[in-house]
């Protein structure tokens, strides 16, 4: 199935109530370039730790992650 992209003349809120347009919302896509960020650090760090350490760093930016992309309220 092809989700198309919302309406432009629609507001930011009623993009919101639909569960595949929000990933287009301002609020989506500020948390989107936060987890990159942090992913960039964290890959950052992994370079200099020893193999455990990437793998638990790992584990921990991918929990981070989910939970700042979390849309639970």
């Amino acid at each position: 199935m092809f989700i198309s992209r919302p309406p432009p003349e629609l507001p930011d809120r009623e993009r919101e109530r639909h569960a595949s347009w929000r990933r287009y919302t301002r609020k989506y896509r500020r948390k989107q370039s936060i987890v990159r960020d942090v992913w960039l650090v964290s890959g950052a760090l992994m370079l200099v730790v020893s193999t455990g350490g990437a793998l638990i760093l790992a584990l921990g930016t991918a929990f981070i992650s989910f939970m700042i992309l979390d849309e639970t309220r």
